[in-house]
């Protein structure tokens, strides 16, 4: 499950990326470095002490998109719309002359950059906390982000106080959410090293090398993390479900609901969980000391754990009951491949099935005009599909760039798209029909479809030379489709 649900996040974020860089590429000429402005919004309330920042009446506010392209940016002013940043440093800071408001961005932000930083003003007092750092006095003034934040950067920097009113997505090397941000929605994060110890409203996905969370780390929802090395505490409100390689959860650890370790080498655990624990890992260890002081270890459910060796288990730690499972490395399985193969083979057969239904039930003269296709117009209609592969993508970016013909880039792109996923159906039905037409089979063609199907399934599933015919095909596809749409019956 946790593997699905990163899997189709990933696939989200990349859907995102491709969409934002297309807008980035806009109006870039409109560059405008610093601007100053106030607000109404309050920051949140310091865990640790501070009070809520009044602001005053806004005095310089952009009523329009912000687009802007430098090789460092600092935004400042309240706007009402959208940012879009494409540049070395950004910077979204409260303006630092007046001591009493917020900057404002009521849309989404948009920014690929090198460093993105999202700043806030902040009084720390001389004492530090357990992990040596300085603790907040007050959060003076700080960034409020109505919208959603989508980011591709090198380092993300989240200061105390600021607040995202939406969701992250987030592609960096290093993500940095500092104590007493707030983020209201979700955080889909791609990375190799995330420091989260922010507070989070929705649920967290994560892809990483390395993933932290300390006792300032707040998730409502649930979390699902998938890394190489994993130190969490904080709290975990509901759900924590995990996918590593090394895992620690540290004495200040509390997940309210179920702990579940899908896959680990070494698992050690403190803290509690008010729920079940489940974990696979060749090692577990439950740490109930610290620098010779006890520490909380507890988990008060069923402890159902996969090991190489069955683990003496205290039930001052377990309240409720520990089942053993001996860990056994998988061993390959012929038949699962084989399985997995009809399956696939049987997917594609019922795609092609389905498109061939759509287009005859919506568009019932196109498969008439089938009946002129001869290896000629076939192989000329090759050569259109790789010219249409090339130029259609450059053509949507030049469109989108001109600002006049945005809408028509986009809709020429969603064509684009729906072409490539329906070239592989196409090109059966093609197959099929030229079947039909150059021998004197009397086979019905829905038949005919279903065995050319499996056939070419199976020929695009050789090594290499599968990768080959399978793009050929698919170029064949795109130039005969858009050839046969243009052509009058």
């Amino acid at each position: 499950m946790l593997k699905n649900k990163l899997k189709l996040s990933i696939c989200i974020f990349a859907i995102i990326c491709l969409i934002t860089s297309i807008c980035l590429a806009t109006d870039s000429n409109n560059d405008i470095a610093t601007i100053s402005a106030n607000s109404q919004e309050a920051v949140p309330t310091s865990m640790e002490g501070g009070d809520p920042v009044e602001t005053t009446s806004p005095a310089d506010v952009r009523y329009s998109d912000l687009y802007v392209s430098d090789k460092e940016t600092t935004i400042s002013n309240t706007i009402i719309g959208n940012a879009y940043a494409s540049v070395a440093t950004l910077n979204i800071a409260p303006e630092s002359q007046n001591s009493s408001t917020n900057t404002v961005i009521s849309g989404n932000v948009f920014a690929t950059a090198a460093t993105v930083n999202i700043k806030s003003d902040v009084t720390y007092s001389d004492e530090t906390d357990k992990d040596g750092f300085q603790k907040i006095t007050s959060i003076n003034k700080s960034v409020v982000i109505g919208g959603n934040v989508f980011v591709t950067a090198n380092k993300f920097v989240l200061d105390p106080g600021v607040k995202i009113n939406g969701d992250l997505f987030i592609c960096a090397n290093e993500i940095v959410l500092s104590k007493n941000a707030v983020i209201y929605g979700n955080i889909y994060a791609v990375c190799n090293k995330m420091d989260l110890n922010c507070q989070v409203s929705g649920d967290l996905y994560t892809s990483c090398k390395n993933f932290n969370m300390n006792y300032y780390g707040f998730v409502y929802r649930d979390l699902h993390i998938n890394s190489d090395t994993a130190t969490i505490g904080g709290y975990a409100y509901r759900n924590l479900f995990i996918d590593a390689n090394n895992i620690v959860t540290t004495s200040n650890f509390i997940c309210s609901k179920d702990l579940t370790v899908e896959n680990a080498d070494k698992f050690v655990f403190s803290g509690k969980v008010q729920g079940n624990v489940t974990v696979k890992s060749s090692q577990i260890e439950f740490k109930t000391e610290e620098d010779g002081k006890a520490i909380d270890c507890k988990i008060s459910g069923d402890f159902n754990y996969t090991s190489k060796n069955e683990i003496e288990v205290s039930k001052d730690i377990v309240i409720g009951n520990s089942n053993f499972t001996k860990y056994t490395s998988p061993t390959p399985n012929p038949l699962k491949n084989i399985g997995k193969f009809l399956i696939n083979i049987l997917y594609s057969l019922i795609y092609t099935i389905v498109i061939y239904w759509v287009v005859k039930k919506l568009m019932p003269n196109f498969f008439s005009k089938f009946s002129n296709i001869t290896t000629k117009s076939m192989l000329i209609n090759l050569a259109i599909g790789l010219g249409i592969l090339i130029l259609v993508p450059i053509i949507c970016i030049v469109l989108c760039i001109t600002g006049i013909g945005a809408t028509l880039g986009i809709v020429l792109a969603l064509i684009y798209v729906i072409l490539l996923l329906i070239a592989s159906p196409i090109f059966a039905i093609l197959i099929t029909e030229y079947i039909k037409k150059t021998s004197k089979l009397t086979i019905n063609s829905f038949a005919l479809l279903v065995i050319v199907t499996i056939i070419l399934q199976l020929l695009f599933k050789i090594s290499f030379v599968g990768s080959i015919l399978s793009f050929l095909a698919t170029l064949t596809a795109i130039g005969n489709t858009c050839v046969l749409a243009l052509k009058k019956k």
